[in-house]
């Protein structure tokens, strides 16, 4: 039997310009890029859609062979694709090359990862090329190699950035960097490395920018930067507070810290919307985040940090039905603390825990009636739970667990199960 030929359509030609756009988008990155070397039509099609682009990052990383680092930079100058994003990686020893690459096109996203610049007139350069357009700017480990300076302050513009993120990078650079800038939304900031130059260019940022609605920080760059006389004088609301590598000490230093932090956080109480604490910073500073009364998303961990002879037993929080999400790092020594946390939150819809015990996760069912989801990185369960466990749960996600499965194949949930369903358990769990 002869089959009938098939009439194909690329569908680049058949769908609409929005409609076709709208479906690439569901492609992961790579495959994206995949897809656009199918002809030439997908390739200008993916390449000059910046809707498909923008997630696009290249990668420049100059640790390869350096003739074999400038043809690839040469290929980039001269390629018709919407590059929005660009990452560059141990550049110093092909400045030049990158330079070209900065001026072929309007970066909006540039990440500087791992390199050190030979001296301030080639840091000033390279931020000069970019400070224009740039709209994210990430520096992780950036350094100057003879970061002297000649009195003179260049002092960059950056119009239109709105997200700085700085990892261990070098003190030199803030002073040029932060002067200028009026429009940031997000700060990202965990380089420890400050000087008093640096402090102050940071300091007086934050005096006069009104805009921040993101902030991410360490612990040490809190404690130097928002001590308690400057909570009073910065103009911004924050949605999301983030801090990050904090050890929990007593003494007169960690007690300023967590007084400074609750003075901000009762500064901040009318906009902020996420907290995320990754290290315990004592029941006082839970409480005043528990009183934000617009608060939606809660991140609670370092639970480990917690000496084992202090008794919180007695730990009352605040009840905030405005909490939804709430993700919690813990280990089953805290179960009096859980108590509290799950308590005052009654509202909760989505949870994600690090480690859960049966203990808690019965209790958890007990208190929190309107949770629908749930994520578990370690269960460890003794008991088997009833169907109507969760009664309004509609997704779980276990990644690891631990069960009694003795108990299990002996109850009555197991029995319940079909052949089939049986099994598959068995083919499962071998």
């Amino acid at each position: 039997m002869k089959l009938k030929s098939t009439f194909t359509v690329d569908p680049l030609e058949y769908f609409p310009y929005e409609i076709a756009e709208h479906i690439l988008s569901f492609l992961p990155v790579k495959d994206l890029m995949r897809a656009s070397l199918v002809n030439t039509l997908w390739y200008d099609f993916i390449g000059q859609s910046s809707n498909l682009m923008k997630n696009v990052k290249l990668k420049i990383s100059c640790n390869m062979d350096r003739d074999y680092s400038r043809r690839i930079m040469s290929s980039i100058k001269k390629s018709t694709r919407n590059y929005e994003t660009l990452e560059v990686e141990r550049c110093a020893q092909c400045m030049d090359a990158i330079y070209d690459v900065l001026k072929s096109r309007k970066w909006n996203n540039i990440i500087i990862t791992n390199t050190c610049f030979g001296t301030p007139e080639q840091t000033w350069l390279f931020f000069s090329l970019i400070q224009e357009h740039v709209k994210c700017l990430e520096l992780s480990g950036v350094y100057v190699r003879h970061p002297y300076s000649d009195g003179t302050n260049k002092g960059f513009m950056f119009p239109n950035l709105r997200k700085f993120v700085a990892k261990n990078t070098q003190a030199f650079l803030f002073p040029e960097i932060f002067q200028n800038i009026r429009h940031l939304t997000q700060l990202d900031l965990f380089s420890n490395e400050h000087n008093v130059a640096s402090l102050n260019a940071v300091m007086n940022f934050f005096k006069k920018n009104e805009k921040i609605e993101v902030l991410n920080v360490s612990g040490r760059v809190f404690h130097q930067i928002l001590y308690d006389d400057i909570s009073d004088k910065v103009p911004f609301r924050l949605k999301k507070l983030s801090i990050a590598n904090v050890n929990y000490q007593e003494g007169a230093f960690y007690k300023r810290f967590y007084t400074n932090l609750i003075i901000f956080l009762k500064k901040q109480s009318s906009t902020l919307e996420t907290v995320i604490l990754s290290d315990w910073l004592g029941d006082d500073v839970l409480k005043a985040v528990y009183s934000l009364p617009k608060l939606k998303s809660l991140t609670i961990k370092g639970f480990n940090q917690i000496h084992d002879n202090v008794d919180y037993s007695d730990l009352m929080l605040i009840r905030n039905p405005s909490i939804k999400k709430m993700s919690i790092g813990v280990s089953p020594e805290n179960f009096n603390i859980l108590k509290s946390i799950i308590v005052a939150t009654p509202n909760v819809t989505s949870l994600s825990i690090l480690h859960m015990s049966f203990q808690f996760m019965n209790f958890i069912s007990q208190n929190s009636p309107h949770l629908k989801t749930l994520s578990i990185d370690y269960l460890n369960i003794t008991h088997i739970p009833q169907r109507d466990f969760f009664k309004n749960l509609e997704y779980l996600d276990v990644k690891d667990y631990e069960m009694c499965l003795k108990e299990f194949i002996m109850s009555k949930m197991f029995h319940d199960l079909t052949e089939f369903e049986q099994l598959l358990f068995f083919i499962m769990i071998d």
